[in-house]
């Protein structure tokens, strides 16, 4: 049994080795980036949690670009507005389309705006999305963004200390207003709960795609694929006070 699972291991690594040595022959010098190991990439310093951080001190070091790559899984890190528009909106019919990440198919991810790839469901999904965010209808929810304002405003000063629950509270209420008609009285609300659920999922390490199940084409046993607070999250009731 050990010799089998040996031997499943050693294939991984070679298949990730090759995997990162053919992804990038041919192409044009990469960007700058921290060093890497063999074989894993950048893996072993990618934070498990608040990554943000790391990769701003990245950029500063390294510039507004940062290439790094994880089990064969190449990633850019832009570090400045200036960067994000000269790659993402300026270039946008090069680098608009959105690999797709097992990780957050499983968790019920899809189809998502910001995370579909470029194509006709994308294109109707942003034509809708448009046609209610232009510059002119947007003055239809400025009603409802001063009665948010003040609700907020009126629990800072009751609890000032509860800043960043208080502020997830009032994105909610107006995201979901708009978007599905319900209006959210208390900051104990089960959408505000929902929200801080899918911040958590979108902020953790899997959803960079470079989780196993991402990087490997293969069937992987349940508990190689998601990190378990996610799996207990996205599937325990009690998240919603149920």
């Amino acid at each position: 049994m050990s010799i089998i699972v040996w031997t499943i291991i050693s294939g991984l690594f070679v298949f990730v080795w090759y995997k990162s040595r053919t992804s990038d022959r041919g192409r044009l010098p990469l960007p700058p980036g921290p060093p890497a190991d063999p074989v894993i990439g950048h893996l072993r310093v990618i934070p498990p949690n608040d990554f943000g951080s790391v990769f701003h001190e990245w950029g500063k070091a390294y510039g507004d670009v940062v290439y790094i790559n994880a089990l064969g899984t190449s990633l850019l890190v832009l570090d400045s507005v200036g960067a994000a528009i000269d790659l993402l909106e300026k270039k946008s019919s090069i680098y608009s389309d959105r690999p797709i990440i097992p990780t957050l198919t499983l968790l019920g991810y899809t189809p998502n705006l910001s995370l579909l790839p470029y194509g006709k469901q994308f294109q109707v999904h942003r034509k809708i999305l448009h046609s209610n965010f232009t510059r002119s209808a947007s003055l239809q929810w400025q009603g409802l963004q001063t009665s948010s304002a003040q609700k907020l405003a009126k629990a800072l000063i009751a609890n000032g200390q509860d800043y960043d629950r208080l502020f997830s509270w009032y994105t909610t209420a107006i995201t979901t207003r708009i978007a599905y008609g319900f209006d959210i009285q208390s900051e104990e609300d089960e959408y505000v709960k929902l929200s801080e659920l899918n911040s958590f999922v979108l902020n953790a390490p899997e959803s960079l795609g470079v989780s196993p199940v991402d990087v490997f084409p293969i069937w992987l046993p349940r508990f190689l694929c998601l990190n378990d607070n996610l799996v207990t999250y996205r599937t325990s009731p009690s998240m919603l006070g149920r």
